[in-house]
């Protein structure tokens, strides 16, 4: 499943011209795959020079999320089912 969203992802930044937010709407349950889903967002969003600049999750499920990703504001998303990353793309990119 997280393989998948990062592909829609990646294509998903690969075209972002201006704030982007992506919302998944059937998260990890687990810690570790979330911890999945939020590195790989970072990674993508390093690739495409579009910064990572919210994370919106359940912090009732991962209350560790916000210090694991301290430089990155995490805040509560009001449904356990919805995890929302902001990205804003860098006024340095380049067009894909």
């Amino acid at each position: 499943m997280v393989s998948e969203l990062m592909q829609t992802l990646e294509l998903s930044l690969q075209t972002a011209n201006s704030r982007l937010s992506f919302v998944v709407t059937e998260p990890p349950s687990a810690e570790d795959h979330m911890t999945l889903l939020l590195d790989g967002a970072l990674s993508a969003a390093r690739r495409h020079n579009t910064p990572l600049v919210e994370i919106q999750l359940a912090m009732e499920q991962f209350p560790s999320m916000g210090p694991q990703y301290w430089h990155v504001p995490v805040t509560e998303s009001g449904d356990r089912n919805i995890v929302r990353l902001v990205f804003e793309p860098s006024l340095t990119r380049t067009a894909a």
